[in-house]
């Protein structure tokens, strides 16, 4: 394997994706990404048997550096990172040079032929290309389950809205124009069954952070219709909630609370859960976070 990162920073003035070109350190994208900029890919060789993604303060730095040759004055201080995305990728087999040479293609793997059938494993190269890799392993799975595939249980407890909803939703708690902007543009039309559930019960209208329009019944969704199984899915994946500054464990308890409903936890469950998703924040928010300063209270 060898690890690959990618910098999240404070937003530069570039209004579209444009590549930097290193002279032979290679070639780097930043793109525009939830109001901030998404700075990478750097791949960095390891131990071929590690299963460690940590990325250390001086990679982060020397990264930086590089950026900063061809930045001008859009220089970045270590303090302008906000988080770190890593991940470990596959390198081609006999690989002995310095440089990182990754596999070329992803794989989706049927492990039906070895006898283990409904087993389908993936080894993935390129985020770019993800859903493109993931569409090629439901496909696999849909093949195996056969007619099943598509006659799957409806989500609980998300009937189909009546068309009320549409003219101004009733029973709805009041929520301010940016948590309704924020479902439609996360959800589309699919936002309808978040308001449902609020309907229910209104208590899941609460933001879960005051930074965020990210309200409790996102989680309760993301567990019900979007297969979350932890609650680091629901903070690191199903919302933008890993980008809040205010996003601490007082939050993820009260997040873990309503995942417990719902996938039943204990309460010993629910402290790993906390834990688990306060180390992976930790990870993600890099080995820079004590350049910053405090989140305002």
């Amino acid at each position: 394997a060898s690890r690959a990162f990618n910098l999240l920073t404070r937003p530069l003035p570039f209004r579209d994706g444009i590549g930097l070109a290193l002279g032979g350190r290679g070639t780097y994208f930043i793109l525009p990404w939830n109001g901030y900029s998404l700075i990478g890919t750097r791949h960095l060789r390891c131990d071929p048997g590690t299963r460690a993604t940590d990325v250390m303060r001086e990679e982060v730095l020397a990264f930086v550096g590089d950026l900063n040759r061809v930045l001008g004055t859009h220089r970045l201080a270590g303090s302008d990172v906000r988080g770190v995305f890593a991940g470990l990728l596959p390198e081609e087999d006999g690989h002995t040079s310095p440089e990182v040479a990754l596999e070329r293609g992803p794989q989706v793997i049927d492990h039906a032929p070895a006898g283990l059938t409904g087993l389908v494993s993936v080894v993935g190269v390129k985020w770019t290309t993800a859903p493109a890799v993931a569409a090629r392993a439901v496909g696999i799975a849909c093949r195996q389950l056969g007619s099943a595939a598509g006659a799957g249980r409806r989500p609980r407890k998300l009937a189909p809205m009546a068309s009320a909803f549409f003219a101004g939703p009733r029973g709805v708690p009041p929520l301010d124009g940016t948590i309704l902007a924020h479902l439609e543009q996360c959800y589309g039309a699919a936002h309808r069954h978040i308001l449902h559930l609020m309907t229910g019960e209104p208590a899941l209208a609460a933001r879960v952070v005051p930074d965020l329009p990210v309200v409790l019944a996102q989680v309760a969704y993301a567990a019900r219709a979007e297969m979350a199984v932890c609650l680091a899915d629901v903070v690191m994946r199903r919302t933008p909630l890993y980008l809040s500054q205010a996003l601490d464990r007082p939050a993820l308890t009260a997040c873990a609370a309503t995942l417990a409903r719902e996938l039943r936890w204990s309460t010993r469950e629910t402290g790993a859960q906390v834990d688990d998703a306060d180390r992976q924040l930790a990870a993600f928010r890099g080995p820079l976070v004590c350049d910053r300063e405090p989140a305002a209270a």
